[in-house]
């Protein structure tokens, strides 16, 4: 998954704990508000959702940051969701 994450979190792990958040409150405008612009303009907003309801809570459920690498304009952030590792990777665009 790709987002953007410039002035959305205090950083990018930031971001995707608001993200994690977000997506539990079941807030679709908000969650699709925190991806890149490039993600938008091949996804609009009702195949995002669509997307989201589809997925399997149990599954996908957030833990933690495990690391995060920034580098210029980029961050890699990853993640442990329940008992995998899941690697996002953040752009500085804006949107």
């Amino acid at each position: 998954m790709t987002a953007g994450c410039f002035g959305v979190g205090n950083n990018p792990s930031g971001t995707v704990e608001k993200f994690a958040s977000e997506f539990k409150k079941g807030n679709y405008d908000t969650r699709y508000g925190f991806m890149s612009y490039t993600y938008k303009e091949n996804t609009d907003l009702a195949a995002f959702v669509s997307t989201c309801k589809n997925v399997n809570p149990d599954k996908y459920e957030f833990i933690e940051v495990t690391k995060e690498y920034v580098d210029q304009d980029a961050a890699l952030v990853d993640i442990r969701v329940n008992e995998s590792t899941v690697s996002l990777e953040f752009s500085r665009e804006t949107f």
